[in-house]
Order: C-alpha cells, then structure tokens, then sequence
C-alpha cells in the first residue's frame, strides 16, 4: 500500500524534538494505521519491529505535546486515531468518490463520524484557526459581492481563471479556479517553486476538461496532484571542446 509522506516533517520543531524512538515509532503508526487513520494498539509488535521498548504513556504525551492533539484514543484505550491523517491523505471527503466512501465506512465502524469533524477543529492550532477565519472571511466577501456590478466591489485576484466555456457543459462549466492565497498556501506546504505548482495547475484543468470528472475541492486536489509530482529533471550544461567532447560546467 502506497501513502503521502510530509517531507517537510523534519522541519517541524515537534518532531526535531522528539526522541529518536519516538520518531521511529511515529513513522510506525502512520504506516500500520487503516486507511482511516486508526491504529489498533499493540506495543509488543511495535517493539518487536523497532528493536527497542516504548513507554506507551509517554510516547502519547509527546505525540500530543507543543500544544496540538495528533492522537485521539478511543475504545478504552484499544484504538488510536490519527486525527490528521485523513485530510493528509485524500482532503476533503466526498461521498461521491469511492475512495472517500471506503474510508467513511471505516470511519463509521469505528464509531468515530460523529467526532471525527470536531477532532479535526480542535486539532488546529492558533496559527491555522487564523487561516480559517481568513478563508471564511474571503468566501463571505465573495458571496456579498454576487450580483453587484463589476468594478463596485474588488474581488480575490484568482490566477488562470478558465473561461467557463473551455471547461465544458453542464456541472463542469462551474468549476473555479485557485486563488492566490491557496497557491501560495500549497507553495508553502510542499515547498515546490510556484511556477512548478501554476504548471501542475494547468495540467489538472486539462485533465478535468478532458475526463469530465469534477472535484470536489480543487485547492486538495491541487495539492495532492502537487505532492506526487516528480520535479523535472535538470538539464547540465556544458562546454564544447576544440576536440568536440563537452565538459560538463560545475
């Protein structure tokens, strides 16, 4: 089973901190998880994969520490749900996409639909909260400004707006673009440069004109298409030599 990994996890100051153990056995669950987020507890088999022994009281404590809950244990304690974990891996859940409905099945096993919402709000730090309100903020002036005339109130500056005739008839003629602030966002969390990102964007509106098949949040599905892009190979330059052969420049 293939899954995203966070290459930019290193650069967390959390996880810089935490003990070498602690690492390993957080990469562990991320791996051993179902596709719902959810690890069934087990400390022999993680000490017997690891090679060393794990205070599974202390291992919570830090897994949760730096004032963010990334694990949320249910079941008297059996079951350990990864509280990120799903928006990581496929954003937005969609009922409509077989995927999504595979995971909301499990989620709905575990008995965890009705609280997975709120986990997720709690689990946001201040930092992202501010996001949020921003993103609400941006989608309250959007909707105030339908049905003014143009000019009257400025609205987001959206980079290669399609023209809704080049994406097709029916639902798809309403798909938007991405704003700059959600470029820039998926810019910051992948660390790609942003003309690599507006390509990746051009090229999955090709591909939902061409497939008629719509997302449902395009700023996730952007950032997934971004994730598991490879970065185009450098070209090397060189020097042509009287002889003809080429010294490649350092």
């Amino acid at each position: 089973m293939k899954r995203f990994t966070e290459t930019q996890i290193y650069s967390d100051p959390w996880y810089r901190k935490l003990p070498i153990e602690i690492k390993a056995f957080w990469d562990y669950i991320t791996r051993n998880c179902d596709n719902a987020g959810v690890w069934k507890v087990d400390m022999e088999a993680v000490e017997f994969h690891l090679g060393v022994k794990i205070d599974k009281a202390k291992a919570l404590e830090l897994l949760n520490g730096e004032g963010k809950q990334r694990i949320h244990t249910f079941d008297n304690d059996r079951k350990w749900l990864i509280i990120n974990f799903v928006e990581f891996q496929y954003g937005e859940l969609s009922p409509a996409n077989n995927l999504h409905k595979s995971v909301l099945k499990l989620l709905k096993s575990h008995g965890l639909i009705d609280i997975f919402e709120g986990l997720m709000r709690a689990s946001i730090g201040p930092q992202e909260k501010e996001k949020e309100k921003v993103k609400v903020k941006v989608k309250e002036e959007r909707g105030s400004a339908e049905g003014e005339t143009a000019g009257e109130t400025p609205q987001e500056k959206s980079p290669e707006q399609p023209d809704p005739g080049e994406i097709g008839p029916g639902k798809y003629s309403q798909m938007r673009s991405v704003t700059d602030r959600e470029i820039e966002d998926v810019v910051r969390k992948t660390g790609r440069p942003r003309a690599f990102v507006l390509d990746v964007w051009k090229r999955l509106q090709l591909y939902v004109k061409s497939t008629g098949k719509p997302y449902h949040d395009y700023h996730a599905a952007l950032e997934s298409w971004v994730r598991r892009e490879k970065d185009p190979p450098k070209r090397k330059r060189g020097i042509i030599e009287p002889d003809g052969s080429i010294t490649e420049e350092t």
